[in-house]
């Protein structure tokens, strides 16, 4: 949450922050899973 305050004060959108976040989420589950 504190994150996506302080990357929204620099423009980044809802939608950049989910794709961000689902890309992390795909990195580390391949990761788990490799």
């Amino acid at each position: 949450m504190l994150k996506y305050t302080y990357n929204k004060d620099f423009g980044i959108s809802k939608v950049d922050m989910q794709l961000y976040l689902g890309r992390f989420l795909d990195e580390k589950i391949t990761y788990l899973y490799r």
